[in-house]
């Protein structure tokens, strides 16, 4: 199906277990086993007037498709690039200059930048570079692969990164999030700086509880001291929030961590990283408060 309806429901993770369990009436456990019968057992099925298959306040309709509510979320984990910045938006601002092209050599910068990220962590902490610097190494080696040499075009676009677009839902969905009472930070690989310029440029700095950098750790995700920086910071553990990402591969390595994952797949891409059983696929922003439990 295509990438404007496609969602999935996510499987909800099992609470860790320094944390206490839910009742067994939560309509999410299943009852433990144990050696009665129903003949032993003083109540009856009409001591419950519900049941997972007919309590609605488990569930939401979210443009015709019905999502699982997950609840017990104190806080949303978001990725910036992809997620709440639209990371194509520097290039787009210069498509005039840089040709009908343009939207390849974007996605060829990006593509770049995350690879530099992936073999400076592996290689190991001597190797780390900040995010900026490999953004700049990035958009280098893409503009000698597509023959650009306008130095002022370059200096231009490499500006206009750390000043990207919110998605247009972004900030209402922020808001609505935290009137329901839960916090909302970002976590990412940049670094803090363009984090800062990025975020107050985009109108997002005063909805964000935290605005986390790999940096703290010298190591880029999806590596799990990334995801612990969250549960350290909002003192949390990862099982009670969400983790929000456009990435696949960002979304596989918060799930494997224990987050709560939802997936944006603005692009319609096909599904990976087994993340149709432990995460919530959504097209946008737009319906995450909702998928969450933060009705409005």
């Amino acid at each position: 199906c295509s990438g404007s309806t496609r969602a999935s429901r996510a499987a909800t993770p099992r609470l860790s277990s320094s944390h206490t369990m839910p009742e067994a009436t939560d309509p999410r456990v299943e009852p433990e086993d144990d050696d009665s019968t129903p003949e032993d057992d003083d109540s009856t099925p009409e001591d419950d007037d519900s049941t997972p298959e007919d309590d609605e306040s488990t569930r939401v309709n979210i443009n015709a498709g019905w999502y699982e509510i997950v609840t017990e979320i104190d806080a949303v984990v978001f990725d910036a690039y992809g997620t709440l910045l639209d990371v194509h938006a520097a290039m787009a601002r210069h498509a005039r200059q840089l040709g009908p092209n343009w939207q390849r050599i974007s996605a060829d910068w990006r593509q770049k930048q995350l690879e530099y990220s992936w073999v400076r962590s592996l290689a190991g902490p001597p190797h780390h570079r900040d995010f900026w610097r490999l953004t700049e190494e990035a958009l280098a080696w893409t503009a000698a692969h597509h023959g650009i040499s306008d130095r002022a075009v370059l200096a231009d676009v490499l500006a206009a990164y750390r000043a990207l677009d919110a998605y247009p839902e972004a900030p209402a969905v922020l808001r609505r999030i935290r009137a329901s009472g839960a916090r909302t930070a970002i976590l990412s690989n940049g670094e803090p700086g363009m984090l800062a310029d990025a975020t107050r440029s985009a109108g997002l700095d005063q909805l964000l509880d935290h605005i986390l950098s790999i940096e703290t750790v010298g190591v880029f995700k999806p590596d799990p001291r990334v995801y612990r920086l969250a549960e350290n910071a909002l003192d949390l553990p990862a099982a009670r929030m969400a983790f929000v990402s456009s990435n696949p591969w960002d979304a596989f390595g918060a799930r494997s961590f224990g987050f709560r994952v939802f997936w944006i797949n603005r692009s319609g891409l096909p599904p990976e990283y087994e993340l149709p059983e432990v995460a919530t696929e959504l097209p946008d922003l737009t319906a995450l408060p909702d998928a969450i439990g933060a009705a409005a």
